[in-house]
């Protein structure tokens, strides 16, 4: 049982720092966005794209300092090591880009897909906190 709780704990670790980032990350673009939002298939793309991106750089930025700190070149088991890391940053994406691809679609406004989008990453970040907390 005890072995089964710290795999659990070992996981939520990994996963929360992706989620958290992401979630910020999330909500920094949103803050960005300019009402009314004419294009929520745009809005989607975007917030994908960056948190993306967002994920992308930190891989790199933990490859480097691994490289700079051995002083070996990276290889492929590296790389995919620092990626799994790194790739829930975004699961923190999908929500909020599937709440702007459903007004897109039009199920509901670009303001509902808005508070949607704020709703899901803050919900996010509450539930890591209380996990963690």
């Amino acid at each position: 049982m005890a072995a089964s709780a710290t795999r659990f704990a070992e996981a939520l670790d990994d996963a929360a720092f992706g989620l958290v980032y992401g979630s910020i990350s999330v909500i920094a673009v949103l803050m960005a966005l300019h009402q009314p939002i004419e294009h929520p298939w745009q809005v989607a793309l975007t917030l994908f794209g960056t948190v993306a991106a967002v994920s992308l750089a930190k891989a790199f930025a933990e490859i480097y300092q691994q490289v700079l700190s051995t002083g070996r070149q990276a290889d492929w088991s590296d790389i995919t090591s620092m990626w799994s890391h790194c790739r829930t940053v975004l699961l923190a994406a999908n929500g909020p880009a599937l709440a702007f691809a459903l007004a897109g679609l039009g199920l509901y406004s670009t303001s509902t897909g808005l508070l949607v989008a704020h709703g899901f990453a803050l919900a996010l970040l509450g539930s890591m906190g209380a996990l963690i907390g």
